[in-house]
């Protein structure tokens, strides 16, 4: 349990940064963003 909870701490992290990224290469105006923000 215990290292199931580290794995998925994991690949949300991961998954968190590679998101940040993309958000920064796209380079979304304010209207994407709040769109983004309401599928999150």
């Amino acid at each position: 349990m215990f290292f199931e909870l580290i794995r998925i701490f994991l690949v949300v992290s991961i998954v968190g940064s590679d998101l940040k990224e993309t958000m920064k290469d796209f380079n979304y105006n304010e209207e994407n963003y709040t769109m983004s923000d309401e599928i999150l």
